[in-house]
């Protein structure tokens, strides 16, 4: 592992490291504040949006969305049945391929490389992190 030295590029991350720790604290806030907004005013939400009227003709504008899942186990029965009814249910449920990367990567290569030519890698945003000595 190589290390650094440079004396202004340690500085710089130590001024990240300060911004993160500084961050971290505020998200905490923020979320903690929010919640009890929330609970307070607007705890009956039955809506994925609503708004309050605020002095001064501001709003308080509540936005949440609903996460929906389906029961992968039960899902086979249901089709069926779905489909029994003359409905295709392909017109109201995406099927997502869901990579398995290391399973990929135990097939020949020569699946791999029919793999690759529809795969597309894209690089995220870095995380970082300090590590404290141990």
């Amino acid at each position: 592992m190589a290390k650094i030295e440079d004396e202004e590029l340690l500085v710089h991350i130590q001024t990240w490291y300060d911004l993160h720790l500084q961050l971290s604290t505020i998200k905490e806030r923020e979320m903690e504040w929010r919640n009890f907004v929330i609970a307070r005013v607007f705890a009956d939400a039955d809506k994925t949006s609503e708004a309050k009227e605020l002095p001064g003709e501001w709003k308080l504008q509540f936005k949440r969305s609903i996460k929906t899942t389906v029961d992968k186990a039960a899902l086979p029965a249901v089709l069926t049945a779905i489909r029994k009814l003359k409905v295709d249910p392909d017109a109201f449920i995406d099927w997502d391929p869901k990579l398995k990367l290391s399973v990929l990567k135990e097939q020949p290569e020569k699946v791999q490389a029919l793999m690759a030519e529809i795969m597309t890698r894209t690089p995220q945003q870095g995380q970082l992190s300090l590590v404290a000595p141990s």
